[in-house]
Order: structure tokens, then sequence, then C-alpha cells
């Protein structure tokens, strides 16, 4: 929920102020979406008008997926909506009583954290793990598991501790369980099983700092691993069992400067990249080779950076700055500047796996667009 929040908020303080792009877009976010040049018109866009309760979107093989909740005391209520160029109307494929902390998208399907609060229930909480079709609607359970009002310790401001992070595969699926120990500790313990039999999970390590995966195939497993003094980014072959790190970073203290952000990693082919946000106001990225081990570190193009996303074309980022609101659209194979913007580009653009996803202002409210390159 965090995630989705923070989504759009920076979609309100970027939609609120005219906005730099690098490079520039073709339109304006208020003017109707460009048609395709000549060069493009191969490429596939695909607008829906949105609601105000639908927080994060993606996309799935040309169609639109929207996360929508209700700001509610719990029992929360939230749905995922599905969107499809040929009937043009959202429907709802999914509906519970959970809050939605963390959502992934992978061929196909969605993995969903859904997090649970009893009525007075003093912080207790109850987690889930599903995987869910996005054709048929259908979930399937991958793990539950539950933290008494002992794990509660207030409402941010102190040390971080483990927390709940999922990254789904096309056949696998990595999550963080969290279990608890004597006095209310919590312990986060890294999970991979196989879609086919969740039963056959294996656990990969665990910490009392931080532990969560960034990406998963049928290859490799890359996930960060906290310390005390330093955090770590992995790299595991899934045939061989050998784990490499490919990364370090010096940790402070989490609760004044936070961590490096390593571990928020937005991964895509042989990259990881995130955005580092300084208390000095500046904010920088780093694009690590998974291969190599080789790290690039170039201006993010604002002051926060906050979201950062990546796809098997693009890798997008919004930010804050002094002159006003930026964003960022680069190449995911060569992170390097698109020489070409997409037609119409609009306000916070957001990589998918295929293409990218931004909003357009209109009259009453905002129009949300999927952009497939050929």
């Amino acid at each position: 929920m965090w995630k989705a929040i923070t989504s759009l908020t920076v979609f309100i303080a970027i939609s609120c102020t005219p906005v730099t792009v690098d490079p520039a877009p073709t339109s304006s976010a208020t003017a109707p979406a460009a048609t395709p040049s000549a060069s493009a018109q191969q490429d596939t866009t695909f607008t829906m008008p949105t609601d105000r309760d639908m927080y994060e979107f993606f996309g799935d093989q040309g169609s639109l997926i929207a996360y929508s909740s209700q700001s509610t005391p719990p029992p929360y209520e939230s749905k995922i909506q599905r969107a499809d160029p040929a009937t043009k109307t959202w429907r709802t494929i999914y509906q519970t009583d959970a809050m939605f902390q963390q959502l992934h998208v992978a061929a196909g399907r969605m993995a969903i954290l859904e997090y649970r609060e009893p009525v007075q229930g003093r912080g207790a909480s109850s987690e889930k793990i599903v995987v869910l079709d996005l054709t048929s609607g259908r979930a399937t359970t991958i793990d539950e598991f539950a933290l008494s009002p002992a794990t509660y310790h207030g409402g941010g401001g102190g040390p971080r501790g483990p927390s709940f992070a999922v990254a789904l595969g096309a056949d696998r699926i990595a999550w963080t369980r969290l279990v608890e120990g004597a006095g209310g500790s919590v312990t986060g313990e890294l999970e991979l099983a196989p879609l086919s039999d969740p039963a056959r999970r294996q656990t990969i390590g665990s910490s009392i700092e931080w532990i969560g995966p960034l990406a998963v195939d049928n290859a490799r497993l890359v996930y960060a691993i906290g310390g005390k003094t330093q955090d770590e980014l992995h790299v595991r072959d899934l045939a061989t069992g050998g784990d490499t790190v490919i990364a370090r970073a010096q940790v402070g203290n989490t609760a004044l400067v936070g961590s490096p952000q390593m571990d928020r990693a937005s991964v895509t082919g042989t990259w990881a990249i995130w955005a580092e946000n300084t208390p000095s106001g500046t904010a920088s990225i780093h694009a690590l080779d998974l291969k190599t081990g080789t790290e690039r570190t170039f201006d993010a193009g604002g002051t926060y950076c906050p979201v950062m996303s990546a796809g098997g074309r693009y890798v997008a980022w919004s930010c804050t700055s002094n002159g006003g609101p930026t964003q960022r659209v680069y190449d995911a194979a060569t992170v390097q500047p698109v020489l070409a913007p997409p037609p119409g580009l609009g306000l916070s653009p957001t990589a998918t796996e295929d293409g990218l996803i931004w909003f357009t202002l209109v009259a009453d409210g905002r129009t949300v667009t999927l952009y497939r390159p050929r």
C-alpha cells in the first residue's frame, strides 16, 4: 500500500506544475494523445478513463490492470480490475477484504501480498501471498503467516527491520516471510518456490535487518540482504545453487538517513537500477551490471526520486526538484536516454514488461495509457 500511495502522491505532485522531461515529450500532458508517426505505425496505445480509487496500474500483454482500494479502517476493500482493448471497459477479476502491500506482474500473472488487520487488533496482522491469473481471475495461495501485537512498534521513524517483499517470474515466485520470535522480534526469511508446486519451497536466507527478492526468472534470483554495517546484493544461480555477492553498500543509522536503497533496486536484463536520495537534497541513479559488477552513477534529474520502474524495453522514474517536477525515460538495454520519446508521452511514466504506462489530465480527472512499441 505504501508503494501504491507513493505512486499516487507523485502523480498529484507532478500534475500540479509544469513538467520537465528528458528527452522532451512531443505533446503536453493536457493535450489529446498524439497520433503515432509514420515510423511508429506498428506501435500500439490503449487509453482508459480512471476512477479516483485506482492507485496503481500495470500492463499485461496489451491489456490494462488496475489496483483499486478504498481508504477505510479494516476490514479493507481492494480489487484488481482489467480492461481489454476489445471491450474498452473495466471489469473486476479479483476482490477481497485485504490491503495490497505489494504487487508484481509477470507472464500473465500477478503476485499479491495481502495484508489484514483485525478490528481493534492493537497492531496484530496476518499476511497472505497469492498469485492471480490475470485472464481467469483464479487465485492460488502461496503462503500465509501472522504477527501478534508484540511485533508492532509504532508508525515509523525507527530503525529498519524485515518487511514484506515479493518477486514473480514466469515459473517461480520469491517472497519474504516474516517469522515472530521472542519479545516480538521479527526475522525475515527469503523463500523461493516453483509456481507449479508452491509446497516445494526452499529458504534461501534470513535476516533480522532486511532481506527481500528483487527479481526471479528461470535462471537466477536477485535479492538484497541487509546488515548492521553493510547491505549486499546477491545473484543466485538456480541451476547450480551458486550465490554471488555482486555489490555492497555501507549502512549508517537507518533511523536517520535510511538505507542505501540498493534494497529497492529494479531489475531488467543484466541491470539492477535504483535511485539514491540523500539528506543533502540530491538524487542519483545507480546502474549495476549484474554480470560484471560494473556500476555507473549519474544525475537523476531531481532532488528526490521516490518511484523507479524497469521493464523489458524501458526504465522510467519521476522526481521533484527546485525547478519543478521532472521525469525520465531510458532504454532498458543500454540505460541511456531514449532517442525518441513515445508519441503522446504523458505524466508519471512507468515501465511495464513490454512498454510504458502514463497519465493524461482531462476535464473530469485523468486517463491512463498503455504504450507498447513495435
